[in-house]
């Protein structure tokens, strides 16, 4: 009945890149999008913005923050003041490349960060009906479908675009697509049973949502974008495992009706 949960993460129209980059290459490392839930019949509408304040961009420039952290490396070195080189010129002292990877390794290893969701940002219902069980997942369809499914290019060929043609518009589009979907899912009401899962699926989608916002940021910030690019297949490894249990206690449900 559904496809795989994240569908808008495969490329849809294929793209010719003129060279293999790290994008095309996560896209054809056996990543299989699993991020959206598919109904069939459901209706697509155009994409409108929407905005909400639990929908936090991350605003910590990274690449501004590896200059400061480095900057008050440098003026550590020489609190003192200028050292002397062996002619009696003022020299600098600056620290050695060692330190620098240090300093950058310590910042790639934090991760993306991005607000989560809790229990009390979803709507949790006592019904754990088969009924109400299977009504959640359908309506979780629906919704992804009317979000993400209508959506004319994936993700990798969104970063193509914007990447090697200065275009931006289909990666924005996923970064409102995304936000409607965290939007839309929020309302749900949540059987008790799927609240752990309800939270998984947004927080992912809420993780995704930050990396695609610090993929378009690469101008003002590389550092962030190279950092949110390698995150790609933990999404998709996360992604996928949600998509078995969805799908597992899906027909477990439909065999009880």
């Amino acid at each position: 009945m559904f496809g795989v949960f994240g569908a808008w993460l495969i490329n849809k129209t294929p793209v010719e890149p003129k060279q293999k980059s790290l994008i095309e290459t996560a896209a054809s490392n056996g990543f299989n999008s699993s991020l959206e839930f598919r109904a069939p019949n459901s209706p697509t509408n155009p994409l409108t913005p929407y905005s909400d304040t639990r929908v936090a961009q991350n605003q910590d420039n990274l690449t501004d923050k590896l200059a400061e952290l480095y900057t008050k490396e440098v003026l550590n070195r020489n609190s003192a003041g200028l050292s002397t080189d062996v002619n009696g010129q003022p020299q600098l002292a600056v620290p050695s490349t060692d330190v620098l990877s240090d300093i950058l390794q310590n910042n790639l290893s934090q991760g993306v960060t991005f607000k989560e969701f809790n229990n009390k940002d979803i709507r949790i219902v006592s019904d754990n009906s088969v009924s109400a069980q299977i009504n959640y997942i359908q309506t979780l369809g629906s919704l992804t479908q009317k979000n993400l499914g209508s959506l004319n290019a994936d993700i990798f060929a969104a970063l193509d675009k914007f990447m090697n043609k200065n275009d931006q518009s289909a990666l924005q589009n996923q970064i409102t697509a995304m936000n409607n979907q965290i939007h839309d899912v929020l309302a749900l009401s949540v059987p008790a049973l799927w609240q752990q899962f309800d939270l998984q699926a947004l927080n992912l989608w809420q993780k995704s949502l930050t990396i695609y916002q610090g993929l378009l940021a690469v101008n003002d910030d590389p550092l962030k974008s190279y950092l949110v690019l390698n995150q790609f297949a933990d999404i998709f490894q996360e992604a996928q495992s949600l998509n078995s249990v969805l799908t597992d206690r899906y027909n477990e449900l439909t065999l009880k009706q």
